[in-house]
């Protein structure tokens, strides 16, 4: 079933509504798009005019050249901002696991983050770090940051700030 209100387009399954909250349940094989966003899931409560979902199982969304694969979200389509648990953002050049993802505008931000390079099929470096923060795409701000080559730590900084705007440097 497809249906379409206030811009935003929703498949999935099962459709069903809830009078008192105004949101759109949808369950099984679900897929959300607002203005080039998506968001696919197995459950997702959509309140369409607040331009508002929560979705959980195995979710995926994508917005603004990000990709997150995460357990649950919550997400705003119109000021693209949410926050989910337990899952991995793919922002290029970086792949970063955390157990909080937050999504706030052009800022990514994780806390109990892994990261890792995805210039590489096997990458040696790994990055452990309380919290990494992508900021207005241009810098990878990490705080309390431990560098691992291979299972071993060799470097341990408070506070690392690293543009990432040029891919060359």
């Amino acid at each position: 079933l497809t249906l379409s209100a206030y811009g935003v387009e929703f498949k999935a399954e099962k459709v069903s509504y809830d009078m008192e909250t105004s949101e759109t349940i949808c369950e099984d094989n679900v897929v959300v798009s607002h203005e080039g966003d998506y968001l696919a899931s197995d459950k997702a409560r959509i309140n369409v005019e607040k331009n508002t979902s929560h979705a959980e199982g195995l979710v995926l969304v994508q917005s603004g050249g990000e990709m997150y694969l995460i357990d649950d979200f919550d997400f705003n389509f119109k000021t693209k901002s949410g926050v989910g648990h337990n899952g991995t953002a793919y922002k290029y050049p970086w792949i970063l696991k955390g157990e909080k993802i937050e999504k706030r505008g052009k800022d990514i931000i994780v806390t109990g983050a892994v990261l890792k390079p995805t210039t590489t099929i096997k990458p040696i470096i790994t990055i452990k770090a309380k919290e990494a923060k992508i900021q207005d795409n241009k810098y990878l701000v990490l705080k309390h940051v431990t560098y691992y080559i291979g299972p071993v730590p060799v470097f341990w900084f408070p506070y690392f700030k690293k543009n990432i705007s040029d891919q060359r440097s």
